[in-house]
């Protein structure tokens, strides 16, 4: 010490700066200086405690619960590890990308987990391969389908656009997959003579789905076409 004070003052002056910044700083980094010159970062003991605890919640989908009582740690005990020192990887699970933009309160973050999407992957992937009603998948596997439509329109709008639920030109809610499907059939029945049988024909539809589908969901279709027939009657007659 001495030895510093007479012939490496500056060495000093430059610690005793960067403690004093360490100690003004707001958000402590993992690895960062404290304010008495130690490292901020968990003791030996600590990552040791929670070692195991920690590489199930890296590479599994348990519950911070099922990994507390298969370690031996306390559930609240581990979950302070997690957020104060692993608050990457907590992010992670809860499908946040960008810190900023994560909730004050991580445990109440409703984001795609990995337990979650999990839980909805063979549903997703059987939609994709056989599409059909939100209702009916969920039925088949055993999830609530509220909360599977929920997801969906989160982190499947494109899979939702084809199988949810969306409002037509009138208003009124309709099947996406069916509103794609018969938008051609309705476009030409309400805009031309053609007779909708004819229609269904030619574009490789079944007469009697169509034809419910428009008298249940486009009632004005019928309206303008009849409309067209009755002003081309007209027009022969002329």
């Amino acid at each position: 010490m001495q030895h510093l004070r007479f012939y490496h003052k500056d060495v000093l002056q430059q610690k005793r700066a960067m403690r004093k910044r360490a100690k003004e700083e707001k958000y402590k980094k993992r690895g960062g200086l404290l304010g008495n010159g130690r490292k901020y970062e968990p003791s030996a003991q600590t990552i040791n405690k929670y070692a195991e605890a920690l590489t199930l919640y890296k590479n599994t989908v348990m519950t911070l619960k099922e990994i507390a009582d298969q370690t031996g740690v306390t559930t609240e005990g581990f979950r302070f590890y997690l957020h104060k020192w692993h608050k990457n990887l907590v992010l992670d699970h809860l499908g946040i990308t960008d810190e900023s933009q994560s909730p004050k309160d991580l445990r109440k973050a409703r984001n795609r987990t990995k337990r979650t999407s999990l839980k909805y992957q063979d549903a997703i992937n059987s939609i994709k391969q056989n599409p059909r009603s939100i209702a009916q998948v969920a039925n088949e596997f055993n999830l609530q389908p509220e909360s599977f439509r929920q997801y969906l329109h989160k982190y499947e709008p494109e899979l939702i656009s084809i199988v949810g639920m969306g409002q037509n030109e009138q208003g009124k809610r309709t099947m996406c997959r069916s509103e794609k499907k018969y938008k051609k059939a309705i476009e030409l029945y309400q805009t031309t003579t053609e007779d909708l049988k004819s229609i269904a024909t030619r574009l490789g539809l079944v007469y009697n789905s169509i034809g419910g589908y428009i008298r249940r969901n486009y009632p004005d279709a019928i309206t303008l076409h009849k409309k067209l027939i009755q002003e081309q009657k007209t027009t022969y007659k002329q």
